[in-house]
């Protein structure tokens, strides 16, 4: 991993981010499931049309096989 005085620099230069975790309900195989996403825009939430995930992510992943 890398050495915590470059960890240190980096948390220091980006700074935190303060915001909420949201889970979206979803179903998968009959299972359900939550996709748990971070925002800064709380406020913004209830207007949400999508949410995007990486094509690495274990529920692209899935559904990619379908």
């Amino acid at each position: 991993g890398w050495p915590e005085r470059v960890k240190t620099m980096q948390a220091n230069w980006i700074g935190k981010s303060h915001g909420v975790t949201f889970g979206f309900p979803y179903e998968l195989d009959g299972e359900p499931k939550q996709l748990r996403v971070f925002t800064t825009r709380a406020d913004t939430i209830m207007g949400v049309t999508f949410c995007a995930v990486a094509a690495e992510h274990p529920l692209a992943t899935r559904l990619a096989q379908d």
